[in-house]
């Protein structure tokens, strides 16, 4: 028994220098912007072991932004596309590969229309009001003016005109579709975006939104091969039909 307590206290001991060893580590690691791969976030790396065959987990917390301009100079050094929410990063999963080719086919039609230089693909940033600070569009219609404006940084602030248009291709689930009905609307709105298009691959549908009065308003809901509308886009000539079969 006397040597049952003695081991038991000896393992006791040397789990708590493996925790304390580990929460150092933990914290330098906090210090350098240590990247987590397993979860996303930024500045929380996560250690794993087993004490007395009990896994735990010793966390920080991420590292906090201040301002979108200590975002944008940090994010520099990043790979991966991250949206700024509560002033942690927060890593944006791969959009579905039928996402991806729905983006694709428009973008290839509205580079006919615009030009190839303003169109761009969701690695294009646009600074927003609300959380999170900035969204990554699938598809974007810029003005000529930013091609210049984004030849460093692929980001539209909120001090620059606003882009033309810009597109969604809206994800399975309801948190994916509130996100791109409810919050994301009341963000391009809040921008001034011109037109807001909703690209809805379970009901094949395209809802186009203009911008009145400061308002987004529904110009229509347009399925099959009826002629999708666009004030921004008075020479478009595209169906439905083409959007989601190509």
């Amino acid at each position: 028994m006397r040597y049952s307590v003695i081991w038991l206290d000896l393992g006791l001991r040397w789990a708590c220098v493996r925790l304390a060893f580990l929460g150092a580590w933990d914290y330098f690691a906090m210090l350098l912007g240590d990247r987590n791969g397993d979860n996303g976030s930024i500045g929380r790396p996560n250690w794993m072991f087993t004490v007395s065959g009990v896994r735990s987990m010793v966390q920080v917390q991420p590292r906090l932004f201040e301002s979108f301009e200590d975002y944008l100079v940090y994010s520099e050094s990043l790979e991966g596309f991250y949206e700024l929410y509560n002033g942690q990063l927060v890593k944006m999963p791969p959009e579905s590969g039928v996402n991806v080719q729905i983006a694709n086919r428009l973008l290839l039609h509205f580079a006919g229309l615009v030009g190839i230089d303003r169109v761009r693909g969701q690695g294009l940033e646009i600074e927003v009001q609300g959380e999170p600070r900035n969204r990554y569009p699938d598809l974007t219609i810029l003005r000529e003016d930013h091609i210049e404006q984004l030849a460093r940084r692929n980001t539209v602030r909120l001090s620059m005109n606003p882009p033309l248009l810009v597109v969604e291709v809206v994800s399975p689930g309801e948190v994916q579709r509130q996100r791109d009905y409810v919050a994301k609307r009341f963000q391009y709105q809040s921008c001034g975006i011109p037109e807001y298009w909703l690209i809805d691959p379970d009901a094949e549908t395209v809802l186009v939104l203009v911008l009145r009065e400061g308002t987004y308003e529904e110009m229509g809901t347009f399925s099959g091969d009826t002629p999708i509308e666009s004030l921004s886009l008075s020479d478009l000539d595209l169906t439905a039909t083409q959007v989601f079969l190509g």
